[in-house]
């Protein structure tokens, strides 16, 4: 019973220990500014920026033909359960930034994250239901 207790204590700090680490590391390879890569929502001489900021701020600018024409700005914040992959939570989103107003506040499942970053957000309760993105880190 003493040993099962020990193992059990043993595990748990290893969980934790593993977990805090994990998302540490995560965050540091999100922060920095990740050119948005066109799935059909960029048009032709658009380029998108996203910056995020290790203060959980997220800046975004928006280009045409290589000049700033709006920037946008939302928080930030990883979000990670264990087993389940990372989640990406978006909030307070000014939405100036967007011919048609998509909303993009919203938790986000990071399906990839190196050089490449690709989100997707399922909700059905706003439009765009379903939200891909994909990024190019800078």
């Amino acid at each position: 019973m003493k040993i099962r207790n020990i193992l059990l204590i043993a595990l748990l700090s290893f969980i934790v220990l593993f977990s805090g680490c994990s998302k540490e590391k995560t965050e540091n390879k999100i922060v920095g500014t990740w050119n948005q890569i066109s799935v059909g929502q960029i048009p032709e001489g658009v380029e998108v920026a996203w910056t995020f900021n290790d203060d959980n701020t997220l800046k975004m600018d928006k280009y045409q033909n290589g000049v700033l024409t709006k920037t946008s700005t939302a928080n930030w914040e990883l979000k990670m359960t264990f087993g389940r992959k990372n989640q990406l939570e978006i909030t307070n989103y000014d939405r100036a930034f967007d011919v048609r107003a998509i909303d993009r506040n919203g938790t986000y499942t990071i399906h990839k994250l190196d050089d490449h970053l690709k989100i997707l957000r399922v909700d059905a309760e706003v439009d765009y239901a379903y939200l891909w993105m994909e990024f190019k880190k800078d």
